[in-house]
């Protein structure tokens, strides 16, 4: 009965457990499993920097651009300004997958790196961002004037439906 209550205690992630599928380019996994459960890991470990080069390779290895932008834009948004060494490699291991307005976007973020409340190019695949289609910035005088939320989850949801419930 310990042993079982052990085992249930244990971090295990299958098939990422031997020496060589820990590598930063691993060769023995089904690329697109392997994304997809490093699109969950970094989801629920957004520090994990080990796995989100993880998941930049195996999109590149997937040759899926819009897979390699979301993991990127992923890696920007938990480095910030931090970890521009980083960022600069893998955004070069990505280009060759980046539409020209997604290379420029990073681009023009490779020093101070990407804000979670700032507008970037469209990434389906990310699981960081906040899907934002144009700026919210602290400073906007709309934003202060209405005491508008910042965050969509603090959003009243309540509210919006009578609003919609009144324009039908």
């Amino acid at each position: 009965m310990q042993a079982l209550k052990d085992l249930n205690n244990t971090l295990v992630a299958p098939a990422f457990g031997f020496d060589e599928e820990k590598a930063i380019k691993p060769t023995t996994w089904d690329f697109s499993a392997a994304h997809k459960y490093l699109t969950h890991f970094v989801a629920q470990y957004p520090q994990a920097l080990l796995q989100h080069v993880q998941r930049i390779h195996m999109a590149v290895m997937l040759k899926d651009s819009a897979k390699v932008h979301s993991a990127l834009l992923d890696l920007f948004l938990v480095l910030g300004k931090k970890g521009k060494a980083i960022r600069a490699e893998m955004l070069a291991l990505g280009m060759p997958w980046l539409s020209e307005h997604e290379q420029a976007f990073y681009f023009a973020h490779l020093n101070e790196g990407v804000q979670a409340r700032r507008q970037h190019p469209e990434a389906p695949y990310s699981v960081l961002s906040l899907g934002l289609e144009g700026e919210m910035d602290v400073s906007d005088e709309n934003a202060q004037a209405t005491g508008a939320s910042l965050l969509w989850c603090e959003l009243d949801w309540s509210e919006i439906a009578s609003l919609l419930e009144e324009r039908l």
